[in-house]
């Protein structure tokens, strides 16, 4: 019942929200269903003349087919960059892992089928954890609620029900296979809306185009920051001559060019350092983590650097440069509006003295950046 209410969510969810992963999860939910079916049958004829295709072929078939799909959709969920090789390898090797458990199950009559069920799907579930391990630094939240969930099921079986109910959960194995692929199929599902929630409001806070912070977030989590931190400091940084890329090469360039852009600021600066875009070819930095002049002063000469490595796209190719002005916290102030009109002034003041630079607005003191 819980597997058949896990793929009508799915259904529904993917009919409302029109996005491919509901689909593929209700999908796998209809594999796991005859997961259930085959192998309890598979189990339950087991000895028989004529069950030897069903319980050494169909089944594991099915099974396989199942944990494959629920791999994939697993993996997807949990780092959104699946075009990864290595995301392919680790997929292929929680196939092959789970074959081997189930067949290894199937050969050997002293190993309840319920056992290799429950290794095979715990083994999927670590390979996918070891596959996406560079997500967790992300703070991924929909993804380690799932695998906290699954972790207190296992535990939860092995602990509890095993000793509780022993020989009837184990024999019983239509029910035990059903409640194990049940449970992570609603547990997956419920933490898909979980994620999805998320995005939607998300979205509210974000730039469509480059996924940095719009004004409305950057205003909200800068506040918010600002209240916990001490020290800071705040860059504005406004590309230089960008209104003749629009011209020269059109907007759609313009606007890879702002998607590349944001990627280089982002890997110049550290994972707590906030980047927004506020509109056009402006963005703001918020840098807490080692808010000291020379620190500062680093972070933006590493942007600076990074922009003006040449961009390529097709066969155009453009290098650009940028001005900042930078306002530090608590020199210059603690509002916030003031300060972003502080760091508006400082940028002016590099425009004025040749762009390509960042002055700090405490004394307009011009800092033209070193060439490549």
């Amino acid at each position: 019942m819980l597997l058949i209410c896990a793929m009508a969510g799915n259904y529904i969810s993917y009919r409302l929200f029109n996005e491919r992963i509901y689909l593929y999860n209700a999908l796998t939910d209809l594999l796991g269903l005859f997961t259930v079916l085959a192998v309890g049958e598979a189990g339950r004829i087991h000895g028989e003349t004529n069950s030897i295709l069903l319980f050494y072929l169909i089944s594991p078939t099915v099974f396989t087919a199942w944990i494959s799909a629920s791999a994939i959709n697993r993996v997807e969920f949990v780092d959104d960059e699946f075009k990864n090789s290595r995301v392919r390898i680790i997929i292929s090797i929680a196939t092959i892992v789970a074959i081997l458990f189930l067949f290894t199950a199937l050969l050997l009559a002293n190993i309840p089928i319920i056992f290799a069920v429950a290794f095979s799907i715990a083994a999927k579930n670590l390979l996918i954890i070891i596959a996406a391990r560079r997500n967790w630094s992300e703070k991924n939240i929909s993804a380690k609620i799932y695998f906290g969930f699954l972790l207190a099921v296992y535990l939860s079986i092995f602990s509890i029900f095993l000793p509780v109910f022993g020989k009837a959960f184990i024999e019983n194995i239509p029910h035990a296979i059903c409640t194990l692929i049940s449970l992570e199929s609603l547990i997956f599902y419920i933490c898909l809306i979980y994620k999805k929630s998320i995005n939607l409001t998300d979205q509210v806070h974000r730039d469509p185009l480059t996924g940095c912070l719009n004004r409305v977030g950057w205003r909200k989590t800068t506040d918010e920051l600002m209240l916990k931190k001490n020290k800071s400091a705040i860059a504005l940084i406004d590309l230089d001559e960008f209104k003749n890329i629009n011209d020269s090469h059109g907007h759609l360039v313009g606007d890879k060019v702002l998607v590349e852009v944001s990627k280089r600021i982002r890997s110049s600066l550290s994972t707590n350092d906030l980047v927004a875009r506020i509109g056009g070819d402006e963005f703001f930095l918020f840098m807490s983590e080692d808010s000291s002049q020379e620190s500062i002063a680093s972070r933006i000469a590493t942007v600076l650097h990074s922009l003006r490595k040449p961009f390529k796209f097709g066969e155009k190719s453009f290098s650009i440069t940028a001005s900042i002005g930078v306002t530090c916290t608590p020199k210059d102030g603690s509002n916030l509006a003031d300060l972003m009109r502080k760091a508006d002034v400082a940028m002016y003041s590099v425009k004025k003295n040749g762009k390509c630079g960042y002055a700090y607005f405490a004394n307009i003191s011009h800092h033209q950046a070193s060439p490549s």
